[in-house]
């Protein structure tokens, strides 16, 4: 955020070099070597954290912004693709449809938007995302619509995505509103240390949420487990977290072992007064008779 990229890729390596299997750090330090303009080297880590864990959302969507910002729209096109199909979540649509409606596959952007569109009104980043979808078509009223009905409600992350969206309407007094809602300052915001001379330059924001909004679950384990963990998936070319996912599986679908029952409670009765078979002598002995 603070633009320390050199700093960033150092502390970066760093982690690396301490855990090369962590997808996450292949993530970022991928993004923040594009970020410096050492795009292939950026785009070569970004798709060995992919390989680590490919299933994961983030890498995927960090691919599709990286290829974008080299301007390799074939390459931008294709992740942009993987995405919108590996995930519902109203950000990665819209950022897919952002990166495809700017490298000039207008058709499938437009799908995506309509997508969004049909979503009920009240989900979570709907309307920022579609302001995201509709800048990348050109269509400024529409996103801006959209980042109002965002600033009215709880924000819905607009927050978050302003610096991207904010590219093509720094000029716009509806944008400035909409940063006001939020007790930003539009003249500090469109002043020259921080006013983005194109969108581009502001996809770290975009990013970084993405990022956060993925994460779904903190989990505490051991050093010793989690350095089997990783020896064990790298034995069997798994990613951790596919291991994991397989593992918590077999815990919840394995029978739980039953408790031995306690053994019954026993007293001495003093033996019987009667022949319980013998209905009448019983219940002369229940009358006392």
């Amino acid at each position: 955020m603070q633009r320390r990229i050199p700093e960033a890729i150092a502390g970066l390596r760093l982690a690396k070099a301490h855990d090369p299997l962590y997808f996450f750090t292949a993530t970022y330090l991928g993004w923040a070597l594009t970020q410096a303009g050492e795009h292939d080297a950026g785009i070569a880590e970004l798709r060995r954290g992919l390989e680590l864990e490919p299933n994961a959302l983030p890498p995927l969507t960090f691919l599709t912004f990286s290829y974008y910002s080299a301007n390799r729209p074939d390459s931008a096109a294709v992740f942009a693709r993987r995405l919108a199909v590996a995930s519902s979540i109203p950000v990665r649509l819209g950022g897919s449809a952002f990166v495809l409606a700017r490298i000039g596959h207008r058709e499938e952007a437009e799908a995506l938007v309509r997508r969004l569109e049909a979503l009920p009104a009240g989900t979570w980043t709907r309307s920022s995302s579609l302001a995201f979808g509709y800048l990348g078509l050109g269509d400024t009223t529409r996103a801006l619509a959209a980042m109002e009905r965002a600033a009215a409600t709880d924000g819905d992350l607009l927050i978050t995505y302003l610096g991207v969206l904010a590219g093509d309407l720094w000029s716009s007094p509806r944008f400035a509103a909409v940063l006001r809602r939020f007790n930003l300052d539009p003249a500090r915001m469109g002043g020259h240390a921080v006013a983005p001379a194109s969108s581009s330059q502001w996809l770290t924001y975009y990013h970084t949420i993405v990022m956060v909004n993925h994460m779904k679950t903190t989990l505490n384990i051991d050093a010793s487990v989690m350095a089997r963990l990783k020896r064990e998936a790298a034995r069997q070319g798994r990613t951790m977290s596919d291991l994991m996912e397989t593992a918590l599986r077999l815990l919840f679908q394995a029978p739980r072992p039953r408790a031995p029952a306690r053994p019954l409670p026993e007293l001495r009765s003093g033996g019987h007064l009667v022949e319980i078979a013998d209905r009448d002598a019983l219940y002369q002995a229940m009358e006392g008779r």
